[in-house]
């Protein structure tokens, strides 16, 4: 997978990663490196958050963000950050036995300006390069949860054109749009429910992303 995703970042980025690199105060983009935890996951999830808060640069180049992920490792010294803390209760929810930190963790808009979402200019060049849309077809996640907020709802409908939103409730929705798996469900970003009291939506989701491992293949006769 790893080897996939550096050839896709390379393709379609090489057009614009000059602009990108040439733009002042811009951090990113995020490249996900799959650790081998996410393949030993029973179910597989991805989680997709807004956009970086300080992140590489371009300069660093494709190998240079996968090993600044890699040493990130899915937010291991952000203990007390809620958007981690959802993450990752969300994944031990479906794999109660599997190996720690077996997600990934993606972002709606790849890169940041200032430590901010980046202009609308910036924003379309780099969401016009599919990434997310990429690395959701390499990486066949089972779950996608997108801890975005209705704040970012113009851009998800911008990159996956024609998605449906299925209501669960208040804080809920189910996304539908071929590009994404069954389970995939949007919901505001965890730092907005710790601050408004609203942490149980949290457990609401884990309820909701109870996804079956698949049946056993048969043994060949």
């Amino acid at each position: 997978m790893n080897r996939k995703l550096s050839e896709m970042y390379s393709r379609v980025l090489h057009d614009i990663w000059p602009d990108l690199a040439a733009v002042g105060d811009l951090r990113g983009p995020l490249l996900i490196d799959v650790p081998n935890a996410y393949l030993e996951a029973t179910v597989k999830l991805m989680i997709v958050g807004q956009q970086t808060n300080g992140w590489g640069h371009p300069e660093d180049g494709i190998e240079g963000l996968f090993a600044q992920y890699r040493g990130f490792d899915l937010g291991k010294t952000s203990v007390r950050s809620p958007f981690w803390q959802a993450a990752h209760e969300v994944y031990e929810s479906l794999n109660p036995a599997g190996p720690p930190r077996g997600f990934l963790w993606s972002n709606l808009i790849k890169v940041e300006v200032a430590q901010e979402r980046p202009p609308r200019a910036i924003e379309e060049l780099i969401s016009s390069t599919n990434l997310l849309q990429n690395e959701l077809s390499i990486t066949q996640p089972n779950v996608v949860v997108f801890f975005t907020g209705p704040c970012y709802d113009e851009r998800l409908r911008a990159t996956f054109a024609g998605v449906e939103y299925e209501r669960v409730n208040d804080s809920i929705d189910r996304l539908i749009h071929d590009e994404l798996p069954e389970q995939t469900f949007r919901s505001y970003h965890p730092n907005y429910l710790r601050r408004s009291g609203k942490w149980s939506v949290i457990e609401e989701l884990k309820t909701l992303v109870s996804v079956k491992p698949p049946p056993p293949t048969p043994p060949t006769p």
